[in-house]
C-alpha cells in the first residue's frame, strides 16, 4: 500500500530555495549515503523551486511502498532563475518567475556542472563506503523529469566506470527528457551511457506543450558546442522518444509536461520495478498496458462528447 509518511534523504546543490547560484552538495543526514546500500533518487528539470520540487516528489512518493519510499533521495539543483533579492527572501515573485521561464538558453551548463558536483560527490561517497567497511556497491536508482534528466546522463557518465566494484544503477527513468536527439545518437558521450544502461525507460509524449514551443528555440541559444545547425538533430527526447533495444524501454503517452510526476501509474510501476516483493507481471509492460487503456478510453470519451453536440444545421 502506500505510504503516507517521508524517510528522504536529500541533496541540495542550491544555496537558495528560490532560484540562486550552483553550490557543493549538502546531504541530509550527513551519512545518507553512507549508511544506505540502495537509494532512489528523484531529479527535477527546469524551472523548479525548490518547493515546487518538494510538491512533485511529495505527490510521486506517495504511491510508493514504505520498502521503496524509503530509498528516495531528493535531488535540489538550481534550474529556476530569479532576482538576488527573491533569492535572498526565498519567495518568487512575478519578475522571477517571468526571468526563470526565460532563462532556459543558461541552464543545460548549469546541469552539467550539477551533474559533476553530483558525480564528485558519489566518487567520495564510494571511498568513504570502502574506508567504512561498507563493501557492497551503493544501488543507484533514478527517476528523473525535464531538464534534470540531461543532468542524471551527463552523471552516470562517470559513475558507469564504477558499476560492479562501487556502484549498481538498475533502473533509470526518463520523463519528457530536456536531451537533444543527438546527444544519445551515434558517437555522442551520452550516446554510450544509454546503451550501457542495464534497464531504462524512456517516457515521452507529442502533446507537451513545453517541449514543443520552448525547446528548440533554446536550442539556438544554447551556449553549446554545434555538431551542426541542423535543428531537427536537436529535437527533445522527451517528445521524440528513441528506439528501444532489451535494455532500452520506450513508451509514448499523451503527458504534458507537468503531468508526469503526478502519474500514478508511473509511480507504481516504478514501485513494482524496485520493490522486493515477488512480481507477477513485467511493471514496464504493465505500466504500457495502462497508458495505451488510458488513451482508447480518452479518444472513446472524445467521440461521444463530440457524438453529443447538436447539429448546426
Amino acid at each position: 500500500m502506500p505510504s503516507t509518511t517521508s524517510s528522504a534523504g536529500s541533496i541540495s546543490l542550491r544555496d537558495s530555495i528560490v532560484g540562486g547560484v550552483l553550490r557543493n552538495p549538502a546531504v541530509e543526514p550527513v551519512d545518507l549515503l553512507i549508511d544506505r546500500d540502495r537509494i532512489l533518487l528523484l531529479i527535477h528539470g527546469f524551472n523548479v523551486t525548490q518547493a515546487d520540487a518538494d510538491r512533485s516528489y511529495t505527490i510521486f512518493e506517495r504511491q510508493l511502498s514504505d520498502d521503496v519510499r524509503n530509498r528516495i533521495v531528493r535531488l535540489y539543483w538550481p534550474g529556476d532563475s530569479s532576482t538576488k533579492a527573491d533569492s535572498r527572501t526565498g519567495q518568487q515573485g512575478a519578475l522571477s518567475k517571468y526571468l526563470s521561464a526565460a532563462s532556459y538558453s543558461w541552464k543545460p551548463p548549469i546541469a552539467r556542472q550539477s551533474a559533476q558536483k553530483l558525480r564528485d560527490l558519489l566518487n567520495a561517497t564510494f571511498i568513504s563506503r570502502a574506508n567504512s567497511g561498507r563493501n557492497r556497491p551503493l544501488e543507484i536508482c533514478v527517476v528523473a523529469h525535464s531538464l534534470g534528466c540531461r543532468l542524471t546522463l551527463e552523471m552516470l557518465e562517470r559513475v558507469l566506470v564504477s558499476v560492479g566494484r562501487d556502484a549498481e544503477l538498475p533502473l533509470t527513468v526518463l520523463m519528457a527528457a530536456a536531451v537533444p536527439e543527438y546527444m544519445v545518437k551515434g558517437t555522442d558521450s551520452l550516446a554510450s551511457v544509454v546503451s550501457q544502461l542495464p534497464e531504462l525507460w524512456v517516457l515521452y509524449s507529442r502533446s507537451d506543450t513545453v517541449l514543443r514551443r520552448f525547446f528548440r528555440p533554446g536550442q539556438v541559444f544554447e551556449r553549446a558546442s554545434f555538431p551542426s545547425f541542423n535543428l531537427s538533430a536537436r529535437r527533445a527526447l522527451g517528445r521524440r522518444g528513441m528506439a528501444a533495444t532489451d535494455r532500452i524501454k520506450v513508451l509514448q503517452g499523451e503527458w504534458d509536461h507537468s503531468d508526469y510526476w503526478v502519474d500514478r501509474d508511473v509511480a507504481r510501476a516504478v514501485d513494482t520495478a524496485l520493490s522486493d516483493a515477488p512480481k507477477t507481471t513485467a511493471p514496464f509492460e504493465t505500466l504500457t498496458r495502462t497508458v495505451w487503456e488510458r488513451s482508447v478510453q480518452a479518444r472513446a470519451a472524445e467521440r461521444r462528447v463530440i457524438n453529443e453536440i447538436p447539429s448546426a444545421w
